[in-house]
């Protein structure tokens, strides 16, 4: 048993995502960015996450830091948890 409590953002890996989230996210993507997402899916699995306040962070590119700050539920549900 750990002492995580359901409000607790582990550092170390990605926070679960809504599905309704992702898919906000990847229709936001640029056509060419949605056509290569399928071939970094694996990359990004192993992303390594840094702490932000209240969350996580990941880089995704020379330009793309990825900030998500779940909600009480220790998951992003929301679109403005994501940026």
């Amino acid at each position: 048993m750990t002492n995580r409590t359901p409000t607790a953002v582990a550092a170390d890996r990605l926070p679960p995502v809504s599905p309704a989230v992702a898919a906000a996210a990847v229709a936001a993507l640029p056509s060419r960015l949605r056509r290569r997402l399928d071939a970094t899916v694996e990359r990004l699995a192993a992303l390594p996450v840094g702490q932000v306040v209240g969350g996580v962070s990941g880089e995704c590119g020379p330009e793309a830091l990825v900030v998500l700050r779940p909600g009480p539920t220790g998951a992003v549900t929301g679109p403005e948890q994501a940026r």
